[in-house]
């Protein structure tokens, strides 16, 4: 893990989540499933196994709370609201 100058830093991570789920593809891709135009693996393959109205509001929340109104707190480890979310050191 890189270091900064306040020591060690730590990764948020949406569990059972894939890349792409930070993208609009983690509020469509469950549509084009149920839509017979994306299989259910090419799903979990590209935002992983978690739902939108799971994956959706932590998104939004945690780009919210972090870059429009500065609060770093999110960041800094484990939070109740968010319990998808876990931190790699």
């Amino acid at each position: 893990m890189p270091t900064h100058q306040h020591g060690r830093t730590s990764w948020p991570q949406l569990n059972v989540a894939a890349h792409h789920v930070f993208t609009d593809f983690g509020a469509d891709a469950t549509d084009l499933e149920a839509a017979g135009l994306m299989t259910h693996a090419s799903r979990v393959s590209l935002v992983g196994a978690i739902e939108p109205v799971r994956s959706v509001p932590t998104v939004r929340d945690y780009l919210d709370l972090q870059f429009r109104q500065g609060d770093g707190q999110l960041l800094d480890g484990p939070s109740s609201r968010y319990p998808d979310v876990a931190f790699l050191r």
